[in-house]
C-alpha cells in the first residue's frame, strides 16, 4: 500500500540472502522489466533491493544519478547490508514512455534545452536530482510523482538556482507542481529527455505512469 499522510513508513528486517544491491538509479531501474497488459502497466523484478549510497552527487549531463539513495538517507555498505537487520522501504517505480519505447525510471524524469535554456519539465519520484532539492515535498512511496514545470525569468532563473540546494526555490509563481499518476509532456524540438540523469535523446511525446510499492529497498 502506498503511503498516507500521518503514517509510518517503511519497517525492519534482513536483506534476503540473494537480493541485489545497486548504488545508482539506474542501477535499481535495470533491474526491472516492464509487461504491459491493455492499459495495464506492471513490473517484473526481484522484490527487495539493497540500495548503497556512493559519492556521485553530479548535475552532469549523461552522468548516472544517485537520488533515491540521497532522499532516503541510505547508509549502509554493500557489506553491511548483508549484516542483521535493516530499514526496509516501499517504494514506487515509474515507466516513462519516450516516444513508442519504454523505460524503467527510480528517480527522475526531465526534459530541458541546452544550458537549461526555457521551460524546464521534470517528474520526480526522488527529492533531489544531483545537489538540487528541486522536489522537498515530494515521497517515493505516495504512488504519484510530483511534476513541475519551471519558465523563468533569466534573473529568476539565478535566484532559483541558488536556493535548490535547500528547497526553497518553491514557492514561486512561475513554477508550477502538481503530483499526478500518469501524466503527458509535448516536448520542445530543442529539448532533450534525461531518465535517471541518462540522456534520452529528442522525442515527440513523453509519458509517464507510476507503478506503486514496485519493490522494497533496504537501506
Amino acid at each position: 500500500m502506498t503511503i498516507k499522510k500521518g503514517e509510518d513508513w517503511g519497517s525492519r528486517g534482513e536483506l534476503p540472502e540473494h537480493a541485489p544491491i545497486v548504488s545508482s538509479d539506474r542501477e535499481l531501474a535495470g533491474l526491472f522489466t516492464i509487461n504491459r497488459n491493455g492499459d495495464t502497466v506492471n513490473l517484473a523484478g526481484p522484490e527487495h533491493v539493497g540500495l548503497s549510497p556512493n559519492d556521485l552527487v553530479t548535475n552532469v549531463p549523461g552522468t548516472p544519478t544517485a537520488d533515491l539513495a540521497r532522499t532516503v538517507s541510505a547508509r549502509g555498505t554493500p557489506s553491511e547490508l548483508r549484516q542483521g537487520e535493516r530499514t526496509q522501504l516501499p517504494i514506487d517505480l515509474t515507466v516513462v514512455t519516450v516516444d513508442d519505447t519504454d523505460h524503467v525510471m527510480a528517480a527522475s524524469l526531465v526534459i530541458r534545452r541546452p544550458f537549461w535554456l526555457g521551460a524546464v519539465d521534470a517528474a520526480m519520484n526522488a527529492s533531489f536530482l544531483g545537489d538540487w532539492n528541486v522536489a522537498p515535498s515530494g515521497h517515493p512511496n505516495d504512488g504519484r510523482l510530483d511534476v513541475i514545470r519551471a519558465d523563468l525569468s533569466a534573473s529568476d532563473r539565478w535566484k532559483a538556482r541558488s536556493r535548490l540546494a535547500s528547497g526553497t526555490h518553491v514557492p514561486h509563481p512561475d513554477i508550477a507542481i502538481r503530483r499526478l499518476k500518469t501524466h503527458e509532456f509535448q516536448p520542445d524540438s530543442r529539448a532533450t529527455v534525461r531518465i535517471d540523469g541518462v540522456e534520452m535523446g529528442h522525442a515527440h511525446e513523453v509519458r509517464f505512469i507510476v507503478v506503486p510499492d514496485a519493490v522494497t529497498i533496504v537501506i
